[in-house]
C-alpha cells in the first residue's frame, strides 16, 4: 500500500503545500475521497485520504477542525484542502490542530489541476494495490514452499518477458538516532523511493517486501557492470543519511532470471547484510560475490562442521568466567593486528596484564597468535563463532 510520502512524490502534487503532519507521512493510503460537507464520519475509514473544497461549509475554520477530529478517530490517512471559491485560507488554528493530531494536511489551489490530482492519486492507489499482490508473491517465495503450478503462475507475473532482477536487501542500523520505529520507517520510505527512481520502475511494478527493519527488493538489471551497481547503491546510502540521519547496511545478491532463483538471490543479499554486521561494521554496501570466506559459511547447510572446526581451535580454553576474558582478549588482539598497545587500550588493561593473558593463551592452545598461519586459524575460529551466534539470534 502507498504511503502519504509516496503520494507527495507524484507529479500531480507539485503545486501543493504540506502544512502539518510531516512526522506521519509513512501513514498508508488506500484510497482518496472528495467530500463537500463537514460530517464525514459515514464516508471515511482507516487509511482513506480526504480531499475537500468546503462547498457546504458554513464556517471553514470550525468545520475543518471538526473534519480533522473525525479523521483522527477513523485513523484516516490525511486531508487535502482545495483553496478557492469556498475556502480562502487555512487558519493557524487548523494547522496547529492537524500538527497536534499528526494528520498530514495539504493545501492546493482549486481548479483543473486539482481535479487532475484527484484522478491521478486514485489511479496510483489502484496501481499500488496491484503491487501489493506482487510483493505478497515475493514474501511467499521467501517463506513458503511452491509447487509446479504456483511456480508457473508466479513466473508469468514476474518474468513475462525474460526479465532479469538484482536482489537487494537492506537493514536499518539501529542506534539512539533511529528511535523506536517512526524514523526508521521514514528512512525506509526514502530508500524505496530512491531505489524506484534509480531502477526506473513505477510504483505498481516495484517489488519489495518489508519485515520490521529488514527489507528485500528485486530491481530490474540494466547494468552488467557490478561495480557500477555498487556505486549506485553506495550513492543511495549516502543520500539517505543526508535526508534522514539514518544509516543502512545494504547487501547485493547475484542476478536472477527465473522464479526458482529468487529465494537464493534474496538469501545471498541477506547474507551480505549479515556479513557486514559480523565484521562489526555498519553504513556499508557489500556484494555477495565479495564476501570472501563468509560465502562458505552461508553456503553450508550443516553447521556441525563449522562448530567442530571452531571447537578444535578454541575448545581447549575451559568454559569458565576467566576463560571468557581470555577469549575476549585473544579476539581483540587479533582484530588489532596483534598490536599490544592498541589491544591494551581497547580492553582498558595494563600491557603487562595483556602479556600475561597472551602467555596463558599460548600455554592452553599451544599456538602463537603472532605466527601468520596460526593467526589465520584463530581468525577463522572467531569468524565461525560470530556467524553461529548471529544465526542463533536470527532463528
Amino acid at each position: 500500500m502507498m504511503s502519504f510520502y509516496d503520494i507527495l512524490e507524484l507529479d500531480c502534487m507539485k503545486g501543493t503545500r504540506l502544512l502539518a503532519g510531516k512526522d506521519n507521512l509513512i501513514h498508508p493510503v488506500q484510497w482518496i475521497h472528495i467530500i463537500y460537507e463537514k460530517d464525514i464520519s459515514k464516508w471515511i475509514s482507516k487509511n482513506i485520504l480526504v480531499c475537500t473544497d468546503g462547498m457546504e461549509f458554513s464556517n471553514p475554520e470550525k468545520d475543518l477542525m471538526q473534519i480533522l477530529y473525525q479523521l483522527h478517530d477513523a485513523n484516516a490517512a490525511g486531508l487535502i484542502v482545495l483553496i478557492g471559491l469556498h475556502i480562502n485560507v487555512i487558519s493557524k488554528r487548523v494547522i496547529a490542530l492537524a500538527e497536534e493530531l499528526q494528520i498530514p494536511l495539504i493545501s492546493m489551489l482549486d481548479g483543473n489541476e486539482a481535479r487532475k490530482m484527484i484522478s491521478e492519486v486514485g489511479n496510483a492507489c489502484v496501481r499500488s494495490q496491484k503491487n501489493d499482490i506482487r510483493s505478497d508473491i515475493l514474501k511467499k517465495l521467501l517463506y513458503f514452499p511452491q509447487n509446479d503450478k504456483t511456480r508457473a503462475k508466479y513466473r508469468k507475473i514476474l518474468f513475462p518477458n525474460g526479465e532479469v532482477y538484482i536482489p537487494v536487501c537492506f537493514e536499518v542500523d539501529r542506534d539512539e538516532n533511529t528511535g523506536n520505529g517512526r524514523s526508521a520507517q521514514w528512512a525506509q520510505r526514502h530508500m524505496f523511493s530512491l531505489l524506484r527512481k534509480e531502477s526506473r520502475v513505477s510504483v505498481d511494478k516495484f517489488l519489495c517486501y518489508r519485515e520490521n527493519d529488514f527489507c528485500a527488493t528485486l530491481i530490474p538489471s540494466y547494468e552488467t557492470d557490478t561495480n557500477i551497481l555498487y556505486e549506485k547503491m553506495d550513492s543511495i546510502r549516502k543520500e539517505i543519511f543526508k535526508k534522514t540521519g539514518c544509516t543502512f547496511s545494504i547487501g547485493i545478491g547475484k542476478a536472477v532470471s527465473d522464479i526458482d532463483q529468487v529465494m537464493q538471490g534474496i538469501s545471498q543479499a541477506r547474507a551480505a547484510v549479515d556479513s557486514i554486521h559480523m565484521c562489526h561494521k555498519r553504513d556499508t554496501v557489500r556484494m555477495y560475490e565479495k564476501m570472501g570466506i563468509y560465502r562458505i559459511f552461508f553456503s553450508m547447510s550443516d553447521d556441525r562442521q563449522l562448530k567442530q572446526i571452531s571447537a578444535n581451535i578454541l575448545g581447549h580454553i575451559p568454559e569458565e568466567e576467566e576463560s571468557q576474558s581470555l577469549l575476549e582478549t585473544l579476539n581483540c588482539y587479533i582484530l588489532n593486528g596483534c598490536n599490544l598497545t592498541k589491544t591494551a587500550d581497547e580492553l582498558f588493561i595494563h600491557r603487562n596484564t595483556l602479556k600475561y593473558r597472551l602467555n596463558r593463551i599460548r600455554e592452553i592452545l599451544g599456538e602463537d597468535p603472532d605466527d601468520v598461519n596460526q593467526n589465520f586459524r584463530l581468525q577463522l575460529a572467531f569468524k565461525i563463532r560470530k556467524y553461529l551466534e548471529m544465526k542463533a539470534q536470527r532463528a
